[in-house]
Formats: C-alpha cells, structure tokens, sequence
C-alpha cells in the first residue's frame, strides 16, 4: 500500500475516479474576495447542473482510447462565509479546473463575474481532496476551530446535490465517510471543549468596548443559526434593551419570544438606528443593507456615543466604508480572528489528534476507490461468463431438441463450458513474460480458490 501520504493523482490508474476541490476560503481570501463567491441558495442548484452537463458533453466526446469506461460526473457545491467549494468525482480531465469556471461563470450574476478572480482560488486532487473535505467537516479547518456547525452546513450542501441529482456513488461515499470521521474526531478527541464561537467573540468584544451591556441597547438583523446563537449570548448579558429584525416577521417573533427580545419592524430599521448600541448583523441578503448615510444620521442623535457594528454576513451587509466615521467600530467576521483565537493553544493538540483520526479513515478511502477501479472489470468479467453461459446453453438445448443422447449432450456442455472458461486465462499464462508469471503464481490460486500446498500433499 503507498503511504497515504504519498498518494497523488499520479498514484491512482486512469480508470479510477479524479477527485477534486475547487474554491475559495477564508485561508486563500479575505472577505473582500471570498464576497465576491459567495452564492444565494436559489445558485447553487443552476450551478450543479450547469457544471453536470458541461462535463457529460466534454466527456461524451472522449475518444475511446482517451478513457475506457467513463465516470458520470458528479458534483457537490459547499457555500458559507468562510468558503465556497466545488466538490466534483469525474473521469480524470486535464482541464477539469477551467470547466469548473466556466460552469460558474455561467450562474453568476453580472456584477459578481465583474469582479471575479482567480488569483486566490485553491485547488486540491483525489486524496488530497478528500483530506481536505474530512477536515472540513470536523471543524479542524473552521476559523473558530472545533465548531460544529460546519457539519450541518456541509449536510445541507449534501442534501441540495442530491436533490439536484448531481451525486453518485463516488462523492456520497466520500461525504458519509466524512460524517463519521468528523463524529469520530469529536468522540475520542477534546476539539469540541472551550470553542469561542462568533457570537459569544462578539460579546466579549463589546463587553471590551462598553465594560458591562447593562445600559447597552443590541440590535440582532436577522433570524437564523448565527443570529440565535448571538441572541442566546447576549441576553445572557442583561442588556438594557435586546432587539431581533428580520424582513419576515414571524421568524423574528420566534426568536424574540424564546430570548424575551423586542421585534424591530425592518421597515423601522433606519429610524432605529440611532437608539442602538450595538448592531449585529448577518442575513443572506445578496449585498449592503446599512449604509454609511444610515449611521451618519444616526449619530447626529447620538450625541457622539460610540456604535458597535458586527457584520457577520458573508457578503457582507454593513458597507466598509461605515469604519471611517467617528466613534464608529465595525468588525467583520476576520476582525473576529483574534478573539476566536484564544484557547487555540490546547485545542491544536487535539486537532493533531484529529489529523491522525482523518489519515487512518483516508487509508480506507484509498482502499475503496482502488477497489472501484476493478468494477468495470468484474461487471465485464460477468457479463463474457454469462455470454458463454447462455450460447452453451442454447447449444445443448438445440441437440436435445434434435433427440440426441441426454447424458452426451451434458457431458459435451460441461466439457464445452470448462475449456471455454478456461481458454483465455491459460492463453494469458502461457503468453506471459518473467514478471507476469511471477504475478500469476501468487493470484491464481486466490482467483480460482484453489491450494497448490493441498495439491502436493495429495499427491
């Protein structure tokens, strides 16, 4: 077996599936550029089946000689705000990487394609891939290292391919193997313990800048996992007043009851502004909701009391420019990197342990892509057996027919099929050079179950 980690795409044969990521994260990109990829939900499925039929006609192409059997091509798109990645399982492409662009230019809104770059994409292949999407799912590769929400995330990414019905056996295989593995990380590893997530960094950030939120008021735009998570965190502080936005209504409601929260009509957004201390932002609104006029006119009532604005939205929905006002402090989900930071020191040693986990379960992966490679060759193998099967067959049935004597006819049937069978694997023998017998004297008697050591022994 080659070491797991020496295996490459130049380890594996042509007939096996090529893996591939394809993306932007937040270790190649800033948020400036990983906005600039960031995908509404109603893109992604355009986006799997715009990149599904763009390979099938590259692949349907394909002379013969160039691929033997060919690989339906599946693909898998995980979009949040610290990444968007292309998981695809193919037939090995040379320019795979390029039909991955150009699918995705094909979905992009204009302004996104205006502004869209490669110099910080990152591109990783078969076991590298996989890798790559095992740490991934277990949080080892999380700007807040250890978090458990990328896994429901990548879940959900999972759910929409299969819906759009882009998968197939080799990325559903690669995906519930990094489900167990991410469940085997946290099981025998300590990466779950003292997690500083986002929303509890956002307190502590506040609580930095106001001392106590006892006399603050906190506005949270928004209504889904990041936004309760902060709700639960800062009524935990006892502010003066804690308010939930959201452009539908009863989601907020929901959340406001649960936390004992105010509900802020979004309509009422800007003139509330000026009442708020601290706003916490992140919704999936495709650009800017709070502008630097909004808060501009904020402060004329505020009567230069500091403003904390939180954006935890990738694309982002409070505009940069707003840090250039006075007692103005805005943050971003990368200014957070700091915070999230402490206590990392005692969590990367579980992460190491981590990493181990991952490279024992991505032996077995290698294992089964290896044993994927021999199926076209067993389904081949089958169908020549049942080929023969089925001519014997009509054969002896045809001299039955003709009143022939049964127990000739058998015996000619049997005696027919053996050497059939049997013809092709002792031409191969008898035509092997040195090396191949030397192969063939260690199989043969595993492929055909037989004991050349019983053998001698009865003789």
């Amino acid at each position: 077996m080659v070491p797991v980690t020496a295996m490459t795409s130049e380890n594996h044969s042509e007939s096996n599936a090529q893996l591939l990521v394809w993306g932007v994260n937040h270790h190649s990109a800033p948020i400036a550029i990983r906005e600039q990829f960031a995908l509404l939900e109603t893109q992604i499925t355009p986006l799997l089946q715009q990149l599904q039929k763009q390979l099938n006609q590259v692949f349907l192409q394909l002379s013969d000689r160039s691929i033997d059997i060919p690989i339906a091509p599946e693909c898998v798109v995980v979009s949040t705000c610290n990444r968007m990645e292309i998981y695809v399982a193919s037939s090995p492409h040379s320019q795979l990487e390029s039909l991955i662009h150009l699918a995705l230019s094909a979905v992009l809104t204009p302004q996104q394609n205006a502004t869209l770059s490669t110099d910080y994409l990152f591109i990783k292949k078969n076991l590298d891939a996989a890798r790559h999407l095992f740490t991934v799912i277990s949080g080892l590769d999380s700007m807040v290292l250890g978090e458990t929400q990328i896994t429901g995330q990548i879940k959900a990414a999972l759910r929409q391919a299969v819906s759009a019905q882009t998968t197939g056996p080799h990325l559903n295989h690669l995906f519930q193997t990094g489900f167990h593995v991410a469940k085997q990380v946290r099981q025998h590893t300590g990466i779950g313990q003292q997690i500083i997530s986002f929303a509890s960094a956002a307190v502590q950030l506040c609580c930095r800048i106001y001392g106590d939120l006892q006399n603050q008021r906190v506005l949270l735009i928004g209504a889904g996992e990041m936004i309760e998570l902060c709700a639960t965190h800062f009524s935990a502080k006892n502010p003066a007043q804690l308010l939930i936005t959201n452009r539908t209504r009863a989601r907020a409601e929901e959340l406001a009851q649960k936390h004992h929260a105010q509900v802020l009509d979004f309509s009422n957004l800007n003139n509330s502004l000026a009442q708020c201390d601290i706003v916490i932002s992140c919704t999936a609104a495709p650009s800017t909701i709070i502008e630097a006029r909004q808060i501009a006119n904020a402060h004329k009532t505020r009567r230069n009391k500091p403003m904390v604005l939180i954006d935890l939205a990738v694309p982002r929905d409070i505009a940069s420019d707003i840090e250039k006002l006075p007692n103005t402090y805005l943050y971003t989900v990368d200014d957070l990197g700091e915070i999230t930071a402490q206590g990392l020191t005692a969590r990367s040693k579980e992460a190491l342990l981590g990493q181990k986990n991952i490279d024992r379960h991505l032996v077995d992966f290698a294992k089964w892509q290896d044993t994927r490679t021999l199926i076209p060759h067993i389904q081949a193998l089958q169908n020549r057996v049942e080929t023969i099967r089925k001519e014997e067959l009509e054969r002896a049935q045809q001299q039955l027919n003709n009143h022939e004597n049964s127990a000739q006819v058998l015996l000619r049937f049997s005696q027919r099929l053996s050497a059939r069978l049997s013809d092709s694997t002792l031409a191969a023998i008898h035509h092997a050079d040195h090396t191949d017998k030397k192969f063939l004297h260690r199989w043969l008697p595993r492929l055909f179950l037989y004991s050349r050591r019983k053998n001698r022994s009865k003789k």
